[in-house]
């Protein structure tokens, strides 16, 4: 029987091994979930930020366009065009 008995103390003590690994990579299994949610959450803010800086860019980029001497001379001739279209209408309904 000592030889069974050897056999079962060498299972008992892998069973408490795996044991032990099985509840470490539980638990670096939980901080790496964890860190993938406040990788994510960083995620969806930098991709706020990264939203409205493309939308101010966006309107910097138009005011530049009208700031500039053709832009101005492109909104102005717009500009012109709808005082046009208005006064047909005015006149439209005068008659």
């Amino acid at each position: 029987m000592g030889e069974v008995e050897v056999i079962i103390d060498r299972i008992k003590k892998k069973i408490s091994r795996l044991l032990k690994e099985n509840k470490q990579l539980k638990e670096e299994l939980k901080k790496a979930t964890e860190k993938v949610n406040e990788l994510k959450e960083v995620i969806d803010k930098q991709t706020d930020i990264n939203n409205e800086l493309t939308e101010k860019n966006r309107i910097l980029t138009l005011n530049k366009i009208i700031d500039s001497r053709e832009g101005r001379t492109d909104a102005r001739r717009k500009i012109n065009e709808m005082v046009r279209e208005i006064d047909k209408c005015i006149g439209l309904l005068n008659k």
